[in-house]
């Protein structure tokens, strides 16, 4: 027979009202989600049997969880102090997408300490990440990376609607109630994911930027003698690029060009300043490249690239002038193309 290590553990699952606690510990149990929201009123609690393994020897482990989800409105704070008291562990739950919410937390986890009578392991966790798509990181995370390393706690963000990591974050907790992950492992962890977030920071998000990367290392470790090759393989990349657009389009004049040519970027970030049959201006607010505070000698360059674009797709003799450029620590970029035979006679 199967030798199993058996807990029990009482979990409280707390955070300020309407954070998703009553719907985490819904999809946990039941494995589903509610689209309509009902206030917890003052108190709830679930059971569930959870299978974990030890990571230090793989041994299989079962808890029985007793898991109260208390209310988080303020007119049940009177409750609290029955229900926090034996608790073994807790999740502490804020809402993503509402910054209020975080900078509570503080004050919920020194009132658990003060009831329980002592620290618990406990998870904190940043709900409803199924709506960060729609209204963007409401919360800088440098402060809740601060907050874990100050706390020494887990830290995991969940989507009570998709589910995910609900799981995970139970899972994780009975470890931490077990013992069988030590806070120094905990230490370990949050290291990790540091270190995580820092390599994210510096991947690039696209093949330009990636692009940038490779021409600023080259650029940094040969200085000038690297300027005139970037320009040959930029100017090689501007021409095959400009003979596909200039293929694709039936009309090929400066204005046409240029209206295709600013379709390609995000509208926050390029702003056309003038556009005739022979004349193009445009100004960008940020450098794809990510040549920001490099050298106005590397933007040019690099800018061999779009002079090359527009005199292959134009099929015409083009005037390229860089008025401004963010790499030279101007606040914006401002090119200006235009046709050599413009105002000649």
């Amino acid at each position: 027979m199967e030798n199993i290590d058996k807990w029990a553990f009482k979990i409280i699952l707390i955070g300020p009202a309407s954070v998703g606690k009553t719907s985490i510990l819904t999809r946990f149990i039941q494995g589903k989600f509610k689209e309509t929201y009902e206030y917890t009123m003052g108190v709830d609690y679930l059971s569930k049997d959870v299978e974990f393994l030890d990571p230090s020897t793989n041994r299989k482990n079962i808890a029985r969880l007793t898991i109260w989800d208390i209310g988080g409105q303020e007119r049940f704070k009177f409750l609290r102090n029955t229900f926090y008291k034996g608790a073994n562990g807790a999740i502490v739950v804020f809402d993503l997408t509402r910054a209020d919410t975080f900078k509570e937390i503080p004050e919920w986890i020194y009132e658990m300490e003060e009831l329980v009578g002592k620290k618990i392991p406990y998870v904190l966790v940043g709900n409803k990440t199924d709506l960060l798509e729609e209204v963007g990181r409401i919360i800088d995370e440098k402060e809740i990376k601060n907050f874990i390393e100050k706390e020494k706690c887990l830290y995991i963000e969940t989507s009570a609607k998709t589910g995910e990591n609900i799981e995970k974050t139970f899972k994780e907790l009975c470890l931490l109630m077990a013992n069988l992950k030590k806070p120094e492992e905990i230490e370990e962890q949050i290291i990790r994911d540091q270190i995580l977030q820092e390599m994210e920071d510096l991947l690039p998000n696209n093949p330009i930027e990636a692009q940038g990367m490779l021409i600023k290392a080259f650029y940094r470790k040969f200085g000038k003698e690297a300027l005139p090759i970037i320009k040959i393989l930029l100017n090689k990349q501007g021409k095959a690029i400009g003979l596909k657009v200039r293929n694709k389009l039936k009309d090929n004049r400066l204005s046409v060009v240029g209206e295709f040519f600013t379709k390609s970027w995000d509208p926050k970030d390029v702003k056309i300043i003038e556009l005739s049959d022979n004349i193009f201006r445009i100004r960008g607010f940020k450098c794809p490249f990510g040549l920001e505070n490099t050298s106005r000698e590397l933007c040019e360059a690099v800018m061999e690239i779009d002079k090359e674009y527009f005199r292959t797709a134009v099929n015409d003799k083009i005037d390229f002038n860089i008025i401004k450029t963010l790499a030279a620590g101007d606040e914006f970029c401002e090119t200006l193309y235009s046709l050599e035979h413009h105002g000649k006679e």
